[in-house]
């Protein structure tokens, strides 16, 4: 009977490998900057926790990135709208680009014909503005764009903006007139984005050029001012991926939808800060966070 039994289990074997697939791999992509490697490690310990093959390819260059998605260099990766639809798909309508449904559901729209899928978008918006401290907000009532106009009525104020920004034909002249701001060039100062937080807090600017969900902005107390006449475009994060990909493997969406509504404004700002700033390692505060809401066991 042994011989029996060992031909029974030779066989059980010999059927295990026929069928058995070999676990396909899915590569997640990232840009070169933190939140994008916070949000890469999202999708990866998730996909991860339902027993797929994950691999990371990080700090691809923004203008790189989507043709390694066509090219199936990487599976999904998060991109921003207002990236997409300006950058990519050179699309330029503001009363698109402002909206954050509309926005949304135009690049759906547009994607589809390119085996795109956006999936669930994140509410969190990182937008490009200008900022001020927290002191020069409460004391001149300044929390919109809009009031720049009335505050500089009556103060000096010097901005620092970055060279790019400036430069461009609807860059920082173009947001001026859009918010009726007359700003002679001596109170403009160039400057790189990371020289503006402390040139903000020496006093040597009154208001600079800023992105939304700067870890900065958490720690000098910086009021990131209010876009509310919708000059600049909106950039939600959302995942894409290939139409085929998502085909072969349906639960990507649920899975990456789990995530997105979680991540608002401050949520991104506190998990960029406690990388950028309190130097905690991208994947244990990946892994933290997941488990605060719930999605990671």
């Amino acid at each position: 009977m042994k011989w029996l039994f060992c031909l029974i289990c030779l066989f059980l074997i010999s059927q295990h490998s026929v069928f058995a697939q070999p676990q396909e791999k899915i590569v997640v992509g990232t840009k070169n900057f933190t939140e994008q490697h916070i949000l890469g490690r999202l999708l990866k310990i998730v996909l991860e926790q339902h027993d797929f093959a994950v691999e990371e390819k990080i700090n691809i260059l923004t203008k790189e990135i989507r043709t390694k998605l066509l090219n199936r260099e990487i599976d999904i990766y998060w991109e921003y709208t207002g990236t997409a639809y300006s950058a990519h798909l050179r699309q330029n309508d503001p009363t698109i680009f402002s909206n954050p449904d509309k926005l949304f559901h135009k690049l759906q729209e547009l994607d589809k014909s390119n085996g795109i899928v956006w999936l669930k978008r994140a509410p969190l918006n990182n937008a490009y503005g200008l900022a001020v401290t927290l002191e020069t907000s409460k004391r001149l009532n300044l929390n919109r764009l809009s009031d720049l106009r009335r505050v500089m009525q009556t103060d000096l104020l010097v901005f620092g903006v970055g060279k790019a920004f400036f430069a461009r034909p609807d860059g920082f002249y173009k947001m001026t007139s859009h918010y009726r701001l007359d700003i002679p060039s001596e109170s403009v100062k160039l400057m790189a984005s990371p020289v503006v937080y402390g040139a903000l807090r020496r006093g040597q600017i009154k208001v600079g050029m800023s992105y939304a969900t700067d870890a900065k902005i958490k720690k000098y107390d910086i009021v990131f001012l209010e876009d509310d006449r919708s000059f600049f475009p909106v950039y939600n994060p959302a995942p894409i991926v290939l139409e085929r990909t998502l085909k072969r493997h349906p639960v990507l969406a649920k899975l990456a939808d789990q995530i997105a509504p979680f991540l608002d404004q401050q949520t991104i700002i506190g998990l960029n800060y406690q990388v950028e700033i309190e130097k905690r390692s991208v994947d244990d505060v990946a892994r933290e966070w997941l488990q605060q809401i719930g999605v990671l066991k």
